[in-house]
């Protein structure tokens, strides 16, 4: 089979292309011929180093024309290499939406080989700030998704909220729908191996939080939770990344003059597993938003991976993976009292942990691999197929 995934994510700098890139590896380890069509933000860096064939859509500064520019290149990329290659499947995301017309068209006529399937996620619930931005957005996206019921072979998500979300807002048909998840590699993800050894967490209890720095992390709250753990001198919180609550967040630190929390500078993937050996408890203190509550967190899976117990507020893409196992400690609100006492209790049963965290490790291995993911959608588009 081959594939050809077109994305407007920039692969150099948005971490959420990071799903994209592990789900096209997995695919290719299944045997599959993949294309990954995105974009790049730097035109003089060298396009990162990739095992499937990338091609790099170059940016221009100016928003709306970096748009048009990029339709226009895919849809002339796509039209190219349906043409002269035995394509099987592309897979669009909402902005490139009719970047397959006319083959499309031709597709669901049954007229040609090739697939097309709109691929859908929580930025079906992002709002601009930007009132024109967002003005253009929310009747695009309807369009979007309208062209992919009607005139696309599938649409695909990630998470079964945003399924039922497609089948009650959009009226997409729940049946045309394939979901893959988030998922993790077993290997690079490994328990055992090499950590970080900072002196600031030696002999300290670690709860640790790896990602982007937004407004929508509950990391404030967080903050203000290890105020209140202030007498425990054992517990320590590092959060790892960065992004644009970064300035908040160390100026909070500075303000309470807070020496349990240890901000640490955004580190590449591959650096990710040393710190999480490092911890005993992963935080994921998602507000409750609809974007939050539609993902399918990366990190929750990474956690799981290595053994190590999180905390997560009780959304239902977490209580899915997490039903019937001790791995999740669960808060009922994103309040920094909730956060602290939920540390707490992780401290005061430190002694379990390690059992907990062994109950994650079985659920990530049994369905939640990156060729578990790779199988479902793989299943998927084979349907897609007479």
């Amino acid at each position: 089979m081959k594939l050809v995934m077109a994305q407007s994510l920039r692969v150099d700098v948005d971490t959420c292309i990071t799903s994209r890139i592990e789900l096209l590896r997995a695919l290719q380890r299944r045997g599959w011929d993949v294309v990954l069509v995105a974009g790049i933000e730097h035109p003089t860096s060298a396009c990162p180093s990739l095992p499937f064939r990338f091609i790099a859509l170059r940016q221009v500064r100016i928003p709306l024309l970096r748009q048009l520019l990029n339709i226009i290149r895919v849809q002339w990329v796509l039209l190219r290499l349906v043409a002269l290659e035995r394509i099987d499947h592309v897979i669009l995301d909402p902005t490139f939406f009719a970047c397959g017309f006319p083959l499309d068209v031709a597709a669901r006529l049954d007229l040609i080989r090739t697939r097309y399937t709109l691929d859908v996620r929580s930025g079906l619930f992002h709002r601009r700030k930007n009132r024109l931005a967002e003005a253009l957005r929310a009747p695009l996206l309807r369009i979007s998704i309208w062209y992919g019921r009607t005139i696309l072979s599938g649409i695909t998500t990630i998470t079964d909220l945003l399924r039922d979300t497609l089948r009650d807002r959009y009226w997409v048909p729940a049946e045309r729908v394939g979901v893959w998840h988030s998922g993790v590699s077993l290997t690079h993800f490994a328990p055992e191996g090499p950590r970080i050894d900072a002196p600031e967490l030696r002999g300290k209890f670690v709860v640790l939080y790896h990602g982007t720095f937004g407004s929508d992390r509950g990391l404030p709250e967080a903050v203000a939770a290890m105020e209140l753990l202030a007498s425990n001198r054992e517990i320590v919180l590092v959060l790892l990344g960065s992004g644009v609550e970064e300035p908040t967040l160390r100026a909070l630190v500075r303000r309470r003059c807070l020496r349990s929390v240890h901000i640490a500078p955004a580190v590449p993937h591959a650096e990710v597993p040393r710190w999480i050996r490092a911890c005993d408890v992963g935080l994921i203190p998602l507000a409750d938003t609809e974007v939050m509550r539609s993902s399918s967190p990366l990190k929750l899976m990474e956690y799981l991976a290595m053994r190590k117990p999180v905390i997560v507020p009780r959304f239902e893409a977490f209580t899915q993976v997490l039903e019937g196992t001790r791995a999740g400690i669960f808060l009922d609100s994103i309040s920094a009292e909730a956060i602290a006492d939920a540390v707490q209790d992780a401290w005061k049963h430190r002694s379990d942990l390690p059992g907990r965290g062994a109950e994650g490790r079985r659920v990530v291995e049994s369905r939640y691999t990156w060729d578990a993911q790779a199988r479902r959608l793989e299943d998927y588009l084979s349907g897609l197929v007479r």
